[in-house]
């Protein structure tokens, strides 16, 4: 084959000849290989007006030439001129009925267009084909057009065929992971992994994502387990020592969790949220100092970064210097004005202070936020409107919340409202539904312990 490398100093001369023929309206003739190969050096080189005009020159010279008409195809297609690139791809197929690289592009049209379902069907005359070539990456394709038209479970069955076909792909494992999450089977993902894992057993990205699958289930003893295969498979996988850092803090086991994070530093740059992490460990073994210190790198990386503002008020605060929290929760609150839990640290920090208008625009704006019906924000906003504002107004603002936290939360004021009917017949009925969620009951009004009947329907419930 010729060298049309736009080195080669035939083809260069070539190109000085056309570009000399083009400006003067000159006739010239080149034949298909040169057409082909002229065309695509413009396009190389984002000049697509130059490749479709040398293009349609040779469709004068060569029109029955299948080539040519493929490569208007994919000239327009590049150009997001869909209409006429469907338009020649068909005659395409009319010169050449099996062009598999018709089909595929014909697909990648109607996947531009947004007809993903005629995108899968060309997709799928592909495959009928028997072409083997690139099968991983036209399983990925299906995958993502099942993905637009939101059936998961279609996308998941041509992932796991593009897996097969190249087990080395990491990105197809994270895929997976995404779209089992999508359709709520993580028991079913863990399965997968495992069954993969037997097959390759030294997958590091295999045993870090099943890891991942296990932190977001909470079996955090799993996850580590997962995440010492994969570092000692690879052992300068940084983020499998993050997340294994986390499953160990979530454990509670913040010395382990320490030298997960330091670890880190060890195969990537510093990072902020690592020293984020680093600094609540640091707080939970009430290492103020080392905490402070954690927050303050954070901040030096990235002066904006959440995690460590609300970290600085929060550590300000457990040494006594509750004043001086301030700053860092009000910058965060400026930076994330919609973020629930940085108004809620600022309400706790103001209603400390006695701030009490700003604690309770602080608990309101947490409240608004909050997405999730966070059970603390809940209690603690109800339990400042009770002692700040009524307890009638806490009941009306607690009473439309159905978790059982705030059911039992209820019955402490309607207590202490007077309303002993009512708490004693919701007290009932929350026993009923949650018995040991009472406890906190226990620990916020105490004095339930000295009513005989709170004690009687404790005894007869347990």
């Amino acid at each position: 084959m010729s060298d049309f490398s736009e080195h080669n100093e035939e083809f260069k001369a070539l190109i000085k000849s056309i570009e000399q023929k083009l400006n003067n309206k000159d006739s010239f003739y080149l034949d298909v290989e040169e057409i082909s190969r002229v065309s695509h050096y413009y396009l190389e080189k984002g000049m697509t007006s130059k490749s479709l005009a040398i293009l349609k020159i040779g469709l004068n010279l060569h029109p029955n030439s299948a080539d040519i008409k493929l490569h208007l195809a994919q000239v327009y297609t590049a150009n997001g001129e869909y209409k006429n690139a469907l338009k020649f791809a068909d005659k395409t197929l009319e010169l050449q009925p099996s062009n598999d690289e018709v089909l595929i592009l014909k697909a990648e049209i109607y996947s531009y267009l947004g007809e993903h379902k005629k995108s899968i069907s060309y997709y799928e005359e592909f495959l009928k084909s028997g072409n083997k070539e690139g099968l991983d990456l036209i399983y990925n394709d299906i995958a993502w057009e099942y993905e637009s038209l939101m059936d998961y479970d279609s996308a998941l069955k041509y992932l796991k065929l593009a897996l097969e076909e190249n087990p080395e792909e990491d990105t197809l494992l994270f895929e997976i992971a995404y779209f089992y999450e999508e359709i709520g089977k993580k028991e079913e993902c863990i399965d997968f992994y495992n069954k993969f894992l037997d097959e390759n057993p030294y997958s590091f990205n295999g045993w870090y994502n099943l890891g991942i699958v296990h932190n977001d289930r909470k079996e955090y003893k799993k996850a580590i387990f997962a995440f010492d295969y994969a570092t000692v498979i690879k052992d300068d996988f940084a983020s499998a020592y993050f997340n294994k850092g986390n499953a160990h803090f979530n454990l509670k086991e913040y010395g382990q969790a320490l030298e997960c994070y330091y670890k880190t530093f060890e195969h990537e740059d510093n990072q902020a949220i690592t020293f984020c992490y680093i600094g609540e460990c640091y707080e939970k073994l009430e290492n103020f100092e080392e905490a402070e210190k954690s927050f303050e790198i954070a901040l030096s990386l990235n002066e904006e970064i959440q995690e460590a503002l609300v970290g600085m008020a929060i550590i300000k605060d457990k040494q006594g210097l509750t004043i001086e929290s301030v700053p860092f929760i009000e910058r965060a609150n400026k930076l994330y004005p919609k973020n629930f839990s940085c108004w809620y640290i600022a309400g706790e920090v103001y209603n400390k202070l006695e701030w009490f208008e700003d604690a309770y625009f602080a608990y309101a704006k947490a409240d608004e936020h909050d997405k999730d019906d966070n059970v603390q924000i809940k209690l603690d906003f109800s339990n400042f409107i009770a002692e700040n504002l009524s307890l009638v107004e806490a009941i009306d603002y607690l009473k439309d919340y159905p978790q059982i936290e705030c059911q039992y939360r209820l019955v402490a004021y309607h207590l202490l409202l007077g309303q002993h009917k009512k708490a004693i017949h919701l007290f009932e009925q929350c026993l009923t539904e949650n018995f040991e969620a009472h406890e906190g009951l226990l620990d916020y009004h105490e004095e339930i312990n000295q009513l005989p009947e709170f004690i009687s329907l404790l005894n007869n419930f347990r």
